[in-house]
């Protein structure tokens, strides 16, 4: 028996009461905005691919067949390297003071925790199903591939930590060695697509054949032949085709279960300890301490000055703002150290102009980069008052104040990334304004940006997933919310860019474009912190409160 009744009737418990939240939310206006975001990124597409019908959207079978199993390959590689890879599964403390107490089997926790992904998978597939309606060449083959290759990459990751926890419980240290050889092993292998593609841009610098050399690259086919017979499915053809590339899909999944069924022998114990210990390690980054627990409870012979009460904002702001400079500011110390040793260092002798030029528009979009790798990292707003919501709405403050003082922190934090960076490059490129340009621009951005991160958190309040394998729900929820912000982000700084290029046509001259952009960028901040209040004050912590 591969999983008693309890647990299927718990999982399936589950997966309704997740259904019910989702549908509770829908019907208040978190809901309908997240619907409105929904539509507005993927209604055209699905009208289009429903009403219009027009083959000269669609892309060709061939394409599919060519190009899926190298996405799927990249997908799986990147989940590969993430840190947190070296754990198969996590177990909640709820989960484990429940499941691990009961008449179960290691072999039934571990079925239970992979029938979580079904669910997982078909969620994602469904979305992304519904993104690319209007582009497929055939709806059902598709769907059916990008089911099937999303739930083998769910448990590929799952299959990869099994092994490294497996190899690590009877040989200290081995885990680590393996996942050493996986990184040279990535990193070489881009190392050789990547010069052997510049040499063929030397030589034929026509796109289509540039795209051939990609794909005809001997690393690029060994990585992607795993994931040819679900491409297959998702291009479609003959029915009989069709069915034997789909049951060869399940032969590899039924397969990946076999194998960590099988690997599972005698080493659950030691993996709840590790969830618990993960458990307490997540519980910390949520409050912002990615440092170790001896780190962040060592003793300050310093601490920041009281701010003025301002009608409350003062001692909300001070608090946050003590514990990002308590975790994060050796941290920022030394970014600046390296970015203006790496300026100093970074030899510009040949080229200097042309870079020169090009430095500031490559240095904002690296900023807008990594402002999105960044921002989960500093939550120090309401995402890291999940657990105390109650306590901080009896205090005697109004919302709007609550909500200007909890994004503070996060964008002090923003601006003092943006700054390093903005340092070393002006003393690379000997440009000194770019350090007054990201002055001027980051403020009111980054102000955005954490407005509206913590407007979708309070809409939409989820906690922070576990590192490991790949947690679907988690996922979907992300994937969600990173629609909603992008919906309201991409018109906001439009707008901001386009009167800089107004201003720049006007003037001739960029500087008050610059300004100008940070004034429309501070006001949109301004318009959405209101909305940040407006869903402070109807956060109820009874209900809204995620498990």
């Amino acid at each position: 028996m591969l999983m008693p009744r309890a647990l299927w009737v718990l999982k399936c418990l589950e997966i309704r009461g997740w259904a019910r939240r989702f549908l509770r939310l829908l019907k208040r206006p978190a809901g309908i905005l997240i619907l409105i975001c929904y539509f507005f990124m993927f209604g055209p597409a699905m009208l289009s691919g429903l009403v219009m019908e027009r083959d000269e959207l669609r892309i060709p079978a061939e394409w599919i067949a060519r190009g899926a199993p190298l996405g799927l390959a990249l997908m799986c590689l990147i989940v590969l390297l993430r840190p947190g890879m070296r754990f198969s599964f996590n177990f909640k403390p709820a989960e484990i003071d429940v499941l691990f107490t009961g008449p179960y089997t290691r072999r039934h926790l571990v079925t239970y925790k992979l029938v979580g992904n079904i669910s997982g998978a078909l969620f994602i597939s469904l979305i992304m199903f519904a993104a690319s309606l209007a582009f497929i060449p055939s709806r059902l083959p598709m769907f059916l591939g990008m089911f099937l290759g999303f739930l083998f990459i769910f448990l590929f990751t799952t299959l990869y930590g099994t092994i490294l926890q497996a190899v690590s419980s009877r040989i200290q240290f081995v885990g680590y060695a393996i996942s050493g050889a996986l990184v040279f092993a990535v990193g070489y292998s881009m190392y050789a697509v990547f010069s052997d593609l510049a040499s063929a841009v030397g030589m034929t610098p026509a796109p289509a054949l540039l795209f051939d050399a990609v794909f005809n690259h001997p690393v690029v086919k060994s990585i992607s032949l795993p994931f040819i017979p679900f491409a297959n499915v998702m291009a479609g053809g003959p029915v009989l085709a069709l069915s034997t590339w789909a049951a060869v899909c399940v032969a590899m999944i039924a397969l990946e279960y076999v194998l960590i069924i099988w690997l599972d022998a005698d080493y659950m114990e030691s993996a709840m300890t590790r969830s618990a210990r993960q458990y307490e390690a997540l519980e910390r980054f949520k409050r912002g301490q990615v440092m170790s627990y001896r780190t962040s409870t060592r003793r300050r012979n310093w601490t920041l000055p009281s701010l003025p009460r301002w009608g409350g904002f003062g001692p909300i702001a001070w608090r946050q703002l003590l514990g990002a400079t308590h975790n994060w500011g050796r941290v920022i110390l030394l970014l600046y150290i390296v970015c203006v040793a790496g300026g100093l260092a970074l030899p510009l002798t040949e080229h200097r102009e042309k870079l020169g030029n090009l430095s500031l528009p490559l240095l904002l979009g690296f900023l807008a980069y990594i402002s999105i790798l960044v921002t989960n990292l500093f939550r120090f707003d309401f995402r890291s008052e999940i657990d105390t919501m109650d306590s901080l709405k009896t205090l005697p403050v109004s919302a709007a104040t609550v909500s200007l003082a909890q994004i503070t922190a996060p964008v002090v934090l923003m601006c003092s990334i943006y700054l390093a960076f903005g340092l070393g490059v002006a003393i690379a490129v000997r440009r000194p304004e770019i350090v007054l340009i990201v002055a001027v621009l980051a403020p009111s951005f980054a102000a955005l940006l954490m407005a509206v991160e913590n407007l979708t958190f309070l809409i939409w309040p989820a906690r922070l997933g576990h590192q490991g394998n790949l947690d679907a729900k988690s996922l979907g929820r992300g994937f969600i919310s990173f629609l909603v912000k992008i919906v309201i982000l991409a018109p906001a700084c439009g707008i901001a860019v386009a009167v800089a290029f107004a201003n720049r046509w006007l003037f001739d001259s960029w500087a008050p474009g610059y300004f100008f952009a940070s004034v429309i960028l501070g006001l949109e901040a301004a318009l959405v912190v209101p909305f940040v209040a407006s869903a402070y004050a109807r956060f109820d912590p009874s209900i809204d409160t995620p498990p």
